[in-house]
């Protein structure tokens, strides 16, 4: 799933402003919805004809007349540029990922996480610990994907964790006691000044 990314002064834009009273909901409903499309279906922008009824799905389907009046009233007022075979959105790649971008970005992705993973399996086998649960959050307390309650002890890091996570919880609850030492220091408490 992707998201689109819209100005939240769209609605006060001079281009918007501009459109004639009785088209501008609609227009800028169409506006909207062609953004979206081509995020979704990676067309950088780029509007054809077909596509129209898809961008605006209403029950019943506007009649084409109707669209070319939106489609028209954008081109006027300079939302979308005309093209010999259909529109494009006016600036969309200025703001947006192209189609190729946005792949490249999925497959570093996907490879980033794909080395995390790795690592993740490594860490785990030598440590002799599962890798059953490498892909998911790391939950610190009992939770439904977790067939053992995880118990917590006042001396080290809930019980119940694999060899990975306890090191892990082990780590964080270290650099807590760290980090809870030094701002004690910071501000002139001692360890025997603690209320029991």
């Amino acid at each position: 799933m992707s998201y689109v990314k819209l100005d939240d002064r769209l609605p006060h834009h001079r281009k918007v402003r501009a459109l004639h009273p009785k088209l501008a909901l609609a227009a800028l409903g169409l506006y909207t919805a062609s953004i979206a499309f081509s995020q979704r279906d990676e067309t950088d922008g780029r509007v054809r004809l077909a596509d129209l009824h898809i961008m605006l799905p209403t029950t019943p389907p506007l009649p084409l007349a109707q669209l070319q009046k939106l489609v028209a009233e954008l081109v006027r007022v300079g939302l979308w540029d005309a093209e010999a075979d259909g529109w494009v959105i006016h600036d969309y790649l200025d703001w947006n990922l192209s189609a190729e971008e946005r792949k490249v970005s999925r497959l570093a992705n996907a490879s980033r996480q794909k080395r995390h993973r790795d690592i993740l399996r490594e860490n785990a086998g030598s440590r002799g610990g599962s890798n059953a649960s490498l892909t998911g959050p790391t939950p610190l307390r009992s939770s439904p994907l977790h067939s053992t309650p995880l118990r917590s002890s006042p001396l080290g890091p809930p019980e119940g964790l694999s060899a990975l996570r306890e090191a892990e919880a082990r780590e964080d609850m270290d650099a807590f006691h760290r980090l809870v030492a030094e701002t004690s220091a910071r501000m002139g408490f001692r360890p025997d000044d603690a209320p029991r």
